[in-house]
């Protein structure tokens, strides 16, 4: 009897995305992969809706990024 493969979870199309995004961010130097950690550590603490809202200001508006990660590096 032949031994198969253990499995594999697969990614997802937006997670390849969510991590070529981030990855590209952090190559031109518009955050570090720390500050990564800390934003996502202190979105997760917030809960979904709140993280959601920021992650939606975001988007529109990048320098809403960088003031949040400021913000969030007040509390470090």
């Amino acid at each position: 009897m032949t031994k198969k493969a253990p499995m594999v979870e697969e990614i997802t199309d937006f997670e390849v995305l969510e991590i070529a995004l981030r990855e590209l961010a952090i190559e031109k130097g518009l955050f570090t992969p720390e500050d990564h950690r800390q934003y996502t550590e202190f979105a997760e603490a917030m809960g979904p809706t709140p993280a959601s809202r920021l992650v939606a200001k975001a988007w529109i508006d990048p320098v809403s990024l960088f003031q949040l990660q400021y913000f969030v590096s007040l509390f470090q």
